[in-house]
């Protein structure tokens, strides 16, 4: 009779185990250092799960995070995990998510492809990066496969944009607000979480030519729904985004001729709390441009399968659902809200 032992489940290299060589940064492959300009946080994203790196890159996933595996060991430092991925009690059944570490960033710069070497980013409210990073990437994946669509990262909005910052804050995304409501009053520098453009090409009689639609997102996740404006709460969100657009400061200072603000939230029960009690307070006749969806928490089991949120409606308080993959006006108003 002949005994089989079991097979062992995979196991990544752990970022605590010696490299089993150093790799010199001539070594990296052309599709490494693709990677590591998706995962520069200026240009790309903070962190991402190895699936989602893996669908931006195109290739065999259980080789690129082998190779990955092996560059973000000790001596390498091209990658790092973020500690608050694995802090949590059955990380190892989660998908292993990836930043660029110190060397990676000076492998770009080598490169000439990012002007400074940054250091790594340990997020210290990484729920809320987490959501805005798997946000923008679930719909600029959507993007990607759509062959007459395209995207653009904030840094990309800017460069193509007359950006002129009305504040001395570092974040060229700041505008001043000055909010009064209900006998309260309050200044303050608002900044977007992210911003982002997708164009979709539509036939004109020069030929195809690209649409483009601007995006604001808001992840609201971790915000009460109320409280003073002198806190941070989803209420100040909406009427800072009510100021800005009133005053068209996105056209005097960010150089773009419209907007829309995406927030998300973690629960249906969330997002209809948003929708149905706060913007629906603020306008109660509706919203056309905010508008909200609800995808899974870090430590959900189904984090990791987002839908692809460029082709599913997202929510507004007294209009149909918006969707980001349909160039045409969608400006139907409907009886009942969400």
């Amino acid at each position: 009779m002949e005994l089989h032992s079991p097979k062992r489940a995979y196991r990544p290299p752990d970022g605590n185990d010696p490299p089993k060589r150093i790799i010199h940064e001539k070594e990296l492959t052309d599709r490494q250092v693709d990677v590591m300009e998706l995962l520069h946080r200026d240009m790309g994203y903070d962190f991402l799960p190895m699936s989602m790196i893996s669908r931006f890159d195109g290739g065999s996933e259980r080789v690129l995070r082998n190779q990955m595996g092996e560059l973000r060991r000790p001596g390498n430092n091209y990658f790092y995990v973020p500690e608050q991925s694995e802090n949590t009690k059955d990380y190892r059944n989660r998908p292993q998510f990836f930043g660029l570490d110190t060397n990676g960033y000076e492998a770009l710069r080598e490169r000439t492809l990012c002007s400074e070497t940054l250091r790594p980013k340990q997020s210290k409210q990484f729920a809320h990066d987490f959501q805005i990073n798997m946000t923008r990437a679930a719909i600029e994946l959507g993007v990607q496969d759509d062959p007459k669509a395209t995207f653009r990262r904030r840094h990309q909005v800017i460069a193509r944009s007359s950006f002129q910052p009305p504040t001395k804050s570092l974040n060229p995304l700041a505008l001043h607000v000055e909010l009064s409501y209900k006998g309260q009053e309050v200044a303050f520098d608002y900044s977007t979480d992210d911003l982002f453009a997708v164009g979709i090409a539509e036939p004109t009689e020069q030929g195809q030519q690209y649409g483009y639609r601007y995006y604001m997102h808001e992840a609201e996740n971790e915000k009460d729904l109320r409280g003073p404006l002198t806190k941070r709460t989803f209420l100040r969100t909406v009427l800072a985004i009510k100021y800005v657009y009133e005053n068209e400061l996105y056209k005097k200072h960010w150089g773009i001729k419209s907007l829309l603000t995406l927030f998300t939230v973690s629960s249906e029960r969330k997002l209809r709390a948003c929708l149905d009690d706060v913007v629906a307070e603020v306008f109660p006749n509706g919203c056309s441009y905010i508008m909200g969806q609800a995808i899974p928490h870090f430590h959900d089991k189904n984090f990791d399968e987002i839908q692809n949120l460029y082709a599913t409606p997202w929510k507004r308080h007294g209009y149909q659902d918006f969707y980001l993959n349909n160039p045409g006006p969608q400006d139907q108003r409907k009886e009942a809200s969400y």
